[in-house]
């Protein structure tokens, strides 16, 4: 007979490394720059919700102690106080869950920011204009794409978009949207559009003390976690 806990082994509550990479980065970033971009906001977002998971972890683990040290008195008037121990059992498993979630995430996107970042190089603030203006030109042509595969026809908001565009941007956008003769070449671009981004660094959860050195996180994580297993790798490709 399978044993559920060999099935929730299996578990992963949140996104797997397909969606990171596809529906994630490639979908919002676009260019190299961009999908760096959008990888150093999902790394940062990863960093808040270890934070928040780690301390809701502290908390449970402080209210279970404290119900469990209390005189038999005072369990006595507990209402259903061995279910309130159960509850709390249950938050403790659904926190480590999403902890070990999260920080699979987080390795995940570290990795792919460190390897683009060795890509990209100094971002000297000329450097990061370009790129931006670059991904942004990108962006443009990927919502006129859309725009002429969903509709036929330009919306509204790809048209001002356009309209904001710096000058020589919006001439060189334009001379692709605005002619007929050219969307199909639009779309075919569109459809088979691939960014050149190169392959993930691997780390594993043994190096998360290193990487969060530095952060606000860092003493909270080693307060919780000193001496956990931390052994088991966390590929960097499915």
């Amino acid at each position: 007979m399978m044993e559920l806990t060999s099935l929730l082994a299996d578990h992963q509550p949140y996104h797997s490394a397909f969606q990171i990479n596809r529906m994630i980065l490639v979908r919002s970033g676009g260019t190299s720059y961009g999908v760096y971009r959008q990888a150093l906001r999902e790394l940062w977002k990863r960093i808040r919700g270890l934070q928040d998971l780690l301390m809701q972890r502290q908390k449970l683990h402080i209210n279970t102690d404290e119900s469990r040290f209390q005189p038999p008195s005072v369990q006595a008037e507990t209402v259903c106080s061995n279910s309130t121990y159960s509850n709390n059992d249950m938050q403790e498993l659904d926190v480590e869950f999403s902890i070990r979630d999260t920080e699979r995430e987080f390795l995940r996107f570290f990795g792919i920011a460190a390897a683009l970042k060795q890509r990209l190089g100094e971002l000297t603030p000329e450097r990061r204009a370009q790129l931006d203006e670059e991904m942004w030109e990108h962006r443009l042509k990927c919502l006129a794409a859309v725009d002429f595969i969903s509709q036929g026809r330009l919306s509204a908001g790809t048209v001002e978009f356009l309209q904001a565009c710096p000058l020589a941007m919006r001439r060189r956008v334009a001379d692709l949207v605005l002619d007929p003769r050219r969307h199909a070449e639009l779309i075919e671009w569109y459809l088979s559009y691939e960014p050149d981004l190169p392959p993930p660094i691997e780390v594993d959860r043994a190096d998360l003390p290193r990487l969060l050195a530095g952060t606000p996180l860092a003493e909270l994580w080693d307060q919780q976690f000193d001496g956990r297993n931390l052994e088991t790798a966390v590929p960097a490709t499915d």
